[in-house]
């Protein structure tokens, strides 16, 4: 309905921008500033690059911190590594904001056992492992193609907490990409602000952390050894930015991060008073290595009446600028109809995925609760069937899971050819199936699970070759009246006994 209003109205929207922006033009255009405002704006402007300056400075010195680090490694022997913690020590000691290093070291598939037997010489409990994004800890290696791992494997300080932390390595995109990062261009690539575990695991806990991330080569420079990590608490840096500002200026800061991942919590620091403080605004931008931070001072500024000329520029730079506007917004609002478009066929793409499971096109465990809700409450008679194919993982072990995905859509199709007007075919997981079905009479029901198990049962799928056959067992139950758990129960005993019975075998539930 918003994309249909925007197309009808777009001339309308274009006219009332112009309208509003010469408005506000011939309001701004009107007021009279007191004559100090030209040179107050001028020592804004020299505070903000001054400040802004300073704060890049303490980055800075962190960055060189946490390279030499990474130098202590470029240049010492490997067998001289384990002096990093007293190395750590000496260094963080010189820094307030600098509050860790990691070292994550680069090892490659066939070295990994090895490097594991010598990092526990230091740490016994030492084990490699990966977080997956949205998926529990994970040990043991699981890329795939073979890639080198980056895993921490020594850290500083050595607190329980930061001990728990050696053996991990990143399997995220968002890590490969720094990766890349750092090959290319040699040089410290920061993160978006993060939650530091000295304070808290608590979600709600703020953030206040960032990790720089600094590449250590071999001395040849053709090769990554491994990555430094610093771990930079950020509130140090705010702290002494706003103990050097000059209180009688009124002056409010506000810092916010442009860089990669920062768009969900962009807000570095602002200051408490920034809402309520209605002053000008100057921008100056702190360029760090692989990310921008956009710093914002806020006072109160004034102009005299002898600089009052230049708001008659304004007023022509105004129309010119409402002028553009209107273009703007008019470019904008064609392009918020194409995207509205958009997002309508992705919505509705997206709500076939919700009840729908990907790799085989069927309805999936969500589809199958709803379903079986809708049955019960309705007191109409159905039956349930559920299957799943015999050796399933005999299937992926000999011929591999891209074999195990194929029979599984191989099955699917077969079975989909045999379901009557009215069925439900659902995968619920792995290579479990489930059909709802308004054949209700045990005769019937009978001839028609057999049917599905014999179609099965006599086809065969060949690939790469080589021809694959496999059976399901099949257990079935005529819904009479019981609860969804008993019923389900029900179906499970069937199955059970297809299986006792050699597999490849349909069964009923017998009351």
């Amino acid at each position: 309905m918003k994309v249909i209003w925007y197309a009808m109205n777009k001339h309308l929207i274009a006219i009332l921008t112009l309208i509003l922006a010469l408005s506000v033009t011939t309001l701004s255009v009107g007021f009279v500033y007191k004559s100090q405002k030209s040179l107050a704006l001028t020592q804004l402007n020299n505070l903000a690059n001054k400040h802004t300056d300073r704060l890049i400075e303490l980055v800075q010195r962190d960055l060189q911190d946490i390279g030499a680090g990474a130098n202590f490694y470029y240049s010492t022997n490997p067998s001289d590594w384990y002096q990093f913690n007293t190395f750590s020590k000496k260094l963080l000691s010189s820094s307030d904001s600098l509050v860790g290093l990691q070292w994550m070291e680069k090892v490659a598939v066939k070295d990994i056992p090895n490097h594991i037997q010598q990092t526990r010489k230091t740490f016994p409990n030492y084990q490699i492992y990966t977080v997956p994004k949205g998926e529990p800890k994970v040990e043991g290696y699981i890329l795939k193609e073979n890639k080198p791992i980056y895993v921490a494997t020594d850290i500083f300080p050595r607190s329980q907490t930061n001990i728990n932390i050696l053996g991990f390595y990143s399997s995220r995109e968002r890590f490969d990409r720094i990766i890349e990062h750092l090959v290319t261009h040699g040089e410290p690539n920061l993160s978006d602000k993060v939650r530091l575990l000295q304070d808290s695991l608590d979600r709600k806990t703020p953030k206040d952390g960032m990790l720089v991330y600094t590449p250590v080569f071999s001395q040849h420079e053709d090769h990554l050894l491994g990555v430094m990590i610093g771990v930079v608490r950020l509130s140090i840096y705010f702290e002494k930015l706003v103990s050097e500002i000059n209180t009688e200026n009124s002056l409010s800061i506000k810092i916010v991060d442009t860089g990669f991942d920062a768009e969900d919590d962009p807000i570095l620091f602002e200051s408490t008073d920034w809402e309520s403080n209605q002053g000008d605004i100057i921008e100056k931008v702190a360029h760090l290595s692989n990310r921008n931070w956009i710093i914002q001072f806020k006072t109160k500024v004034a102009i005299n009446k002898n600089n009052q000329w230049t708001l008659f520029s304004m007023a022509g730079a105004g129309a010119i600028i409402s002028l553009l506007l209107t273009f703007i917004v008019s470019l904008l609002t064609r392009e918020k109809i194409r995207l509205g478009r958009m997002l309508e066929e992705r919505t509705s793409e997206l709500r076939f995925l919700v009840e729908h499971d990907t790799l085989t096109g069927l309805h999936n465990r969500r589809a199958f609760n709803d379903r079986l809700s809708q049955l019960l409450n309705s007191k109409n008679a159905f039956s349930l069937v559920s299957f799943d194919i015999d050796k399933f993982k005999f299937i992926n072990d000999q011929y591999g899971h891209p074999a195990g995905d194929s029979i599984l859509q191989h099955v699917s199709y077969l079975v989909s050819q045999r379901l009557k007007e009215g069925d439900m075919f659902t995968r619920i997981g792995g290579d479990e199936f489930c059909i709802f079905t308004n054949v209700a009479e045990q005769t019937e029901l009978n001839h028609y699970i057999e049917g599905i198990r014999q179609a099965v049962a006599d086809s065969q799928y060949k690939m790469n070759g080589k021809v694959i056959r496999c059976t399901i067992s099949i257990g079935a139950s005529i819904w009479q009246g019981e609860s969804s758990e008993e019923l389900q129960h029900n179906v499970d005993l069937a199955l059970y006994e297809s299986k006792e019975s050699g597999r490849n075998t349909a069964t009923i539930f017998k009351r």
